[in-house]
């Protein structure tokens, strides 16, 4: 019993073409509904201001929670590598890798944390100031 025909050469290429235009459109195509939805469902700024703030706030705590939680896992990761390091490698080399490694995350870290903090700044901002806002006859 065969379910699916083998596709001629012309048509694996067009298929891959097809595949691979879905995978870089893909990104785009959440955020391009979730654009069309608020055009169609916001209607005060007010409404605006909510339904990015939220969003974006907890996007900010959430990757910073996710950073802090990566760091401290790959630092105690890094202490434990070098804790059951083989007896037989010297310790200069282990304590050259451990601080190379907490040297790197750190920085990475740093970007991330910064990234983050900037999102959930960005979110909190944008819910303050539906306070500031008068309220319509909708909201």
């Amino acid at each position: 019993l065969i379910l699916f025909a083998a596709p001629a050469g012309d048509e694996i290429a067009e298929q891959v073409g097809a595949a691979r235009f879905l995978m870089r459109a893909s990104p785009a195509l959440p955020l391009f509904f979730l654009a069309v939805v608020s055009l169609l469902a916001i209607v005060t700024p007010r409404d605006w201001l909510r339904w990015w703030g939220i969003p974006s706030f907890l996007a900010g705590v959430f990757g910073l929670l996710v950073n802090q939680a990566f760091l401290l896992k790959l630092n105690q990761s890094l202490l434990e590598l070098s804790a059951n390091a083989s007896p037989e490698l010297p310790p200069e080399m282990i304590n050259g890798l451990v601080n190379a490694g907490l040297t790197v995350s750190q920085n990475l870290s740093s970007d991330l944390t910064r990234i983050s903090l900037t999102l959930g700044a960005f979110g909190l901002a944008l819910i303050a100031a539906t306070y500031f806002l008068k309220p319509t006859a909708h909201s």
